[in-house]
């Protein structure tokens, strides 16, 4: 039997058709309809297309057990639960989340049968008030289908106020020839109560895989922090054929990639991966700037082994946060992307590519689907709340239409970017150490002498030596970002070395009695070294713990008092190698003479470590 051709193929060859049949080239449409780039060997009626029109908004309605509710949206995972220990990468990340039981009503059709829900997401998307949700009909029922499937999945966009940067995203990528889900919007109402608009998002399970591709028997990656290298592919999780525990076409990825030459490569990734079809999913995971994809972050992909010939492709995932900021012509994080941009003839065809797309931009058409989207959820918007924020983000959005198509040929008119920056190791966070500290100081301090202006405490064990002190002192004042403050505890060694811990957290948290968890997100923590370099080194990052205030406040010469954690000093994620162990005392500040008069901590936020910063 002959096999389906892939999805960008088959586009291709109706574009082509097309364009004979009008007796002109005008290049690639504007934007698709719900099933573009999608192959049909038996093409009919589909009852899915109905779930995923993209002029209809899902009115969905969940009822289940309060308590129930409760358990599930408190279901959660912290970075340190995932990426914490030097094997963090070794299996796929665990997912917390069980289903519970629930009515649901779609469209004013009710599930006959009890429906399983649960929450869903990774770190970011994650949230107690608006849940990203997974809907199973078939759970407790085993027959029980919604127009066909099996399953939806409802994502929050909780990083995306403006609520339309996946279905642009995926919208853009099938217009590029990527087998891309298919997507619409829900308003989602649990127990009365309304949540908004959710992001209805196509699976990648079977039916997506047969619409797509030769067949579902192939088998599915999901790709969380994932690579095609030793220390990376622990981390795909397969999502099929479970049952035979057989990774041999990952492995075979990572030997090919691993141990070919520049000059061998393309021989010996041919019979594992279809070059062409990565390279369009390349060139449109850049277009469309999807930073957090397999090219630039090694996350939100798939990949699957198309049973037409057995070799893999791509399928993108996680686009919440595209169509959005300065996009580099070229992601090379993940390594297929960084190898095949080393050999000259894949760059070449990656940049002819990436150009065509530039060329072929209409962003006429691409802004009326702005407009469009916008107008179809912009009620539910209102009803909810949230829309200056909503509007703010889709001009935004419309700004990076504009002018994308000369943005990416103005980046392509000089040399080509040159990806030649150390690989990094996975994400994993090692403990170096343990720490905790008191401090008292005043408000307003920070930049001055530590020495003059506080005193503290610093207790810290880092690679089993404690580390003692000549003198402490604390500062506090504002950080660099508006609302944010920063309180900081500086130590001098025997030596003359320093070395600083600080602590950020908004302003509006600094109160009589108040305290706070370190969790990376509105507060963060971390332990630097002052080498006498324009900037310090980084030491490590402080995990978890707890940030107490006696006294504080944010007027001028305000007290702070108060004490922070016990807490642990981890290596930020994706280190070139492993830091060295047995360091000393000596090793926590070096080459100081003195204390630089303004100690102002720098901005250090997890966003720049997940990208390998």
């Amino acid at each position: 039997m002959v096999g389906c051709r892939s999805a960008r193929a088959a586009w291709r060859a109706v574009l082509a058709a097309a364009a004979v049949a009008c007796g002109a080239d005008e290049g690639l449409p504007g934007p698709p309809g719900p099933d573009a780039g999608a192959v049909r060997p038996d093409a009919g009626i589909d009852e899915s297309d109905a779930v995923y029109d993209p002029n209809h908004v899902l009115q969905i309605e969940i009822d289940m057990a309060a308590a129930d509710w409760d358990a599930l949206r408190h279901q959660t995972r912290t970075l340190f639960d995932v990426l914490l220990g030097a094997d963090c990468a070794a299996q796929p990340f665990a997912k917390p989340w069980t289903y519970f039981p629930a009515t649901v009503t779609i469209d004013g059709w009710t599930a006959p049968m009890d429906v399983g829900v649960r929450k869903k997401g990774f770190i970011g998307s994650l949230s107690v008030d608006k849940p990203s949700l997974k809907i199973k009909f078939n759970e407790y029922a085993p027959d029980q289908r919604y127009r066909g499937l099996k399953r939806l999945t409802l994502n929050n966009q909780r990083q995306d106020p403006g609520y339309i940067n996946a279905c642009m995203g995926y919208a853009v990528m099938a217009w590029a020839g990527v087998p891309a889900p298919r997507c619409n919007f829900a308003h989602v109402v649990v127990n009365g109560r309304d949540l908004g608009v959710y992001a209805n998002v196509e699976p990648i399970k079977a039916p997506f895989l047969r619409r797509h591709f030769a067949g579902d028997g192939g088998n599915l990656y999901e790709g969380t922090l994932s690579d095609f290298r030793t220390s990376w592919k622990g981390t795909f999780e397969k999502k099929n054929n479970e049952a035979a525990a057989d990774f041999s076409d990952i492995d075979a990825m990572v030997g090919a990639l691993e141990g070919a030459s520049d000059v061998e490569l393309l021989d010996a990734l041919d019979p594992l991966v279809d070059i062409d079809d990565y390279i369009d999913f390349w060139a449109a995971e850049v277009f469309v700037a999807h930073w957090d994809g397999y090219a630039g972050n090694r996350n939100n992909f798939y990949v699957y082994a198309d049973p037409g010939d057995g070799r893999f492709r791509f399928v993108p995932w996680g686009a919440d946060a595209v169509l959005h900021g300065d996009a580099p012509a070229v992601f090379g994080s993940g390594y297929l992307a960084r190898r095949l941009y080393n050999v000259a003839d894949t760059r070449a065809r990656y940049l002819a590519r990436l150009r065509e797309l530039a060329d072929q931009w209409d962003p006429d058409a691409w802004l009326a689907e702005i407009d469009r989207m916008q107008a179809l959820i912009a009620d539910v918007v209102d009803a909810t709340g949230g829309r200056d924020a909503f509007d703010a983000e889709i001009d935004d959005m419309r700004a990076f239409v504009r002018a994308r198509g000369d943005s990416v040929r103005e980046a392509l008119a000089g040399a080509p970017a040159a990806i030649d920056d150390p690989l990094t190791g996975p994400p994993c966070m090692v403990p170096r150490g343990d720490l905790s500290g008191s401090f008292s100081t005043t408000w307003g301090t920070l930049g001055g002498d530590p020495f003059q202006s506080g005193t503290g405490t610093i207790d810290v064990v880092y690679d089993g030596s404690r580390v003692t002190f000549t003198a402490i002192g604390a500062m506090a004042g504002p950080g660099e970002q508006p609302g944010e403050a920063v309180v900081a505890i500086a130590g001098l060694l025997p030596d003359s070395t320093a070395a600083v811990v600080y602590v950020t957290a908004p302003a509006v948290a600094l109160a009589d009695g108040a305290s706070f968890e370190l969790d990376w997100a509105a507060s963060f923590g971390a332990l630097l070294r002052f080498t006498g370099a324009p900037e310090p080194e980084l030491l490590g990052y402080l995990a978890t713990g707890e940030v107490r205030f006696e006294r504080a406040g944010t007027a001028p010469n305000a007290p702070i008092v108060g004490s922070l954690g016990p807490t642990l000093v981890v290596d930020p994620p994706f280190q070139a190698a492993p830091a060295p162990a047995g360091a000393d005392a000596a090793a926590l500040a070096r080459a100081v003479e003195r204390l630089a008069p303004r100690l102002a901590p720098p901005r250090l936020r997890y966003s720049d470590a997940r990208r390998g910063r």
